[in-house]
């Protein structure tokens, strides 16, 4: 691929980076609801998106500038009339020449194959380069200084565009070479020398003309923008050839030849700048046109590719090529840069319209989760340690039963307490569960504004989002529905009526017991001993009979009396106790239940309120959030699209610029 298609390549490829990036973020910007970020994105496209298109286009102008080609010498030393021949312009369009004719203004000539006649111009100093067109007597009368430019402070330079009539012509045309004629140094309109240097700046290869027979007043002014400006190619033209025999300086000289060697030996002793340029020196003469056409020739090869070699082809990039590759690929490598530089704001300006450092937009549930999660955890801690805390002392109450000997007292201990877990235990650990709800409420209030107030909006979109999320926090029930009242088990309720069944119980189970039996059947035992004593004569026995009857009664009763009595005393009291502590153990076995119970409704029923108010909340913005993510995501999208575009023209200007230096190598 040659020189001119590969910059072709890449100003299509930075035009249609250009535009891809631009339709985008018209696009983007269409698209966005939230107006506050649609704003922020309007502001970055016209900021950052405006600053990367005018980097874009200046790269594009580097590329396609012309090949700029200066006249730079003394006045009078015959410029003019070398660009009048040089670009053989006819005489009714050529510029004004003479003697005693004078550039006074800066004046840029090409070529135009779109043209029949010459187009003249009045191009100005403002920003925008206005062009007022002009004709070519106004153009010849003020670049001739006959006429006073009423715009002299306000005139950049004069334009002519001339048709392509000669075959080289469009040559020079599609080689993009201009020549710019300045004011002749030394001349009365050569008054501003930082102008010359701004123009001589931008000149791609400079003609220095210097007079055949006046090179020792050449030296004037000359040398110190030579000096300055080295990296310029340059080509040193004698001009007025046809008169050197005029001149005492080559009468020993007998032929051109010997002029020229002659002149170039003068040039190096009076102008010790040009040296180095002295092997391209071209002696011409405009009014014979003498070597004119070598010249063309001269600046054709400073922009032209050549093909040289003899057995193989090889191409030589030329020195005014390789000096706009370097420019090119400055151009290209500062636009990677800038574009880089844009997308990381970019990016950093999607970080700046996220509630939390995060990759993506989160809904208010989304990102209060973690700080949420984390209080509910610590909330279990609590309610578990309130829960421990609450009811440590149920088994200190429940063991005051032992001491306890009447089955009424235990029923009445049993209730009082129910009424005491109930009535005090349960209801303290319910305000300390509504506290850790109050704080929850708090820390979700601070969290709810952080994260408004993160939101790229103004100030009473934030009031407007903020207020109603707050009242639905505060003004929220607590835990209400904690209900887990403490009854004792119904077996407790069992035990206590079989403890009252004591005395009972134990009548039965002594009925068979021999000590019980034989007191009972002694009565039995002594009938026949009483009837034989009752039946003994004079009336004796029927009365004694009767005392002894009445005495087996009363040592029976006795007897009974006595068993029962010492029963009472040792078996009685094993049975109750034995049932106190079935009782006891069956209240604390229970109670632990209980208390799981009540740690778990009480977790869940934190949990439920905790969940509750966060949704509630989370429904009260959903409606702004949603429209506020999907214009987020919408950005994002427009990142990576813009990202993309970077990376991938970044790349192509990355391997451009290796091509560019490796061509020049």
């Amino acid at each position: 691929m040659n020189t001119e298609s590969r910059l072709q390549e890449i100003i299509s490829e930075l035009e249609e980076f250009k535009t891809s990036v631009e339709k985008t973020f018209d696009t983007l910007v269409n698209k966005l609801d939230t107006s506050e970020i649609q704003e922020k994105i309007r502001h970055f496209k016209e900021i950052e998106i405006s600053r990367v298109s005018k980097k874009v286009e200046q790269a594009i102008e580097v590329i396609k500038a012309p090949v700029y080609v200066g006249l730079l010498g003394r006045y009078s030393h015959g410029k003019t009339a070398l660009i009048n021949e040089f670009f053989s312009i006819r005489e009714e369009h050529s510029l004004p020449e003479g003697e005693g004719v004078v550039t006074s203004k800066v004046t840029l000539i090409a070529f135009d194959s779109q043209i029949d006649y010459p187009r003249c111009s009045q191009v100005l100093r403002d920003k925008n380069k206005t062009e007022n067109k002009v004709s070519i007597e106004t153009l010849k009368a003020s670049v001739g200084g006959k006429v006073v430019d009423e715009n002299t402070e306000v005139t950049n330079y004069y334009s002519i565009k001339l048709p392509t009539k000669e075959p080289f012509s469009k040559l020079f045309e599609d080689k993009k070479i201009c020549l710019i004629d300045l004011p002749g140094l030394g001349s009365p309109y050569f008054t501003d020398a930082e102008k010359a240097l701004k123009f001589i700046e931008h000149i791609d290869l400079l003609i220095v003309v210097i007079k055949i027979t006046e090179i020792e007043k050449a030296r004037q002014g000359i040398e110190g923008y030579i000096r300055g400006n080295l990296s310029i190619p340059v080509i040193p033209v004698l001009t007025f050839f046809d008169k050197w025999q005029e001149s005492d300086t080559f009468t020993t000289c007998t032929n051109e030849e010997e002029v020229v060697i002659e002149a170039k030996k003068l040039i190096e002793e009076k102008i010790p700048s040009l040296s180095k340029y002295l092997i391209r020196t071209v002696a011409v003469s405009s009014k014979t046109k003498f070597n004119i056409v070598k010249l063309r020739e001269c600046v054709l090869n400073f922009v032209a590719e050549q093909n040289i070699g003899i057995t193989k082809a090889k191409t030589e990039v030329p020195e005014i090529t390789k000096r706009k590759f370097n420019e090119v690929s400055k151009e290209l490598n500062q636009l990677t840069i800038d574009t880089e530089n844009s997308l990381d704001r970019l990016q950093r300006e999607i970080k700046g319209l996220m509630p939390q450092t995060q990759k993506r937009f989160e809904s208010f549930e989304e990102s209060f989760k973690k700080q949420k999660d984390k209080f509910v955890s610590d909330s279990k801690r609590k309610i578990t340690q309130s829960v421990r805390d609450t009811f440590s002392d149920f088994r200190d109450m429940v063991q005051d039963i032992r001491h306890l000997n009447k089955h009424n007292e235990i029923k009445e201990r049993i209730s009082s307490i129910e009424q005491e877990v109930n009535s005090k235990k349960y209801a303290e650990l319910k305000n300390e569960i509504n506290d850790l709800v109050k704080d929850f409420k708090a820390n979700l209030s601070d969290a709810v504004t952080s994260y408004i107030n993160k939101l790229d909006i103004d100030e009473s979109k934030r009031q407007e989002l903020r207020q109603p999320a707050l009242d639905i926090i505060s003004y929220h029930p607590s835990v209400d529905n904690l209900d887990k009242d403490y009854k004792a088990p119904s077996t407790v309720t069992d035990m206590l009526q079989e403890l009252a069944k004591t005395m009972i119980d134990f009548i039965t189970d002594n009925l068979t017991n021999p000590q019980v039996i034989l007191p009972l059947i002694l009565p039995v035992l002594a009938t026949p001993i009483i009837l034989l004593i009752e039946s003994l004569p004079l009336g004796i026995g029927k009365g004694l009979g009767e005392s002894l009857t009445s005495l087996v009664n009363l040592v029976m009763i006795i007897l009974v009396v006595a068993f029962v009595w010492k029963a009472l005393s040792s078996d009685r009291t094993k049975r109750f106790n034995e049932a106190k502590n079935k009782i006891i153990d069956k209240l604390i076995s229970d109670f632990d239940k209980y208390k799981q119970e009540v740690l778990n409704d009480s977790c869940q029923k934190f949990v439920e309120t905790v969940d509750t108010i966060v949704t509630d909340v989370q429904l009260d913005l959903k409606d702004f959030t949603n429209e506020y993510a999907k214009d987020i995501n919408s950005i994002s999208k427009g990142v990576k699209d813009f990202q993309s575009k970077v990376t991938e023209i970044n790349k192509f200007l990355q391997k451009q610029r290796e091509i560019i230096e490796s061509e020049q190598v």
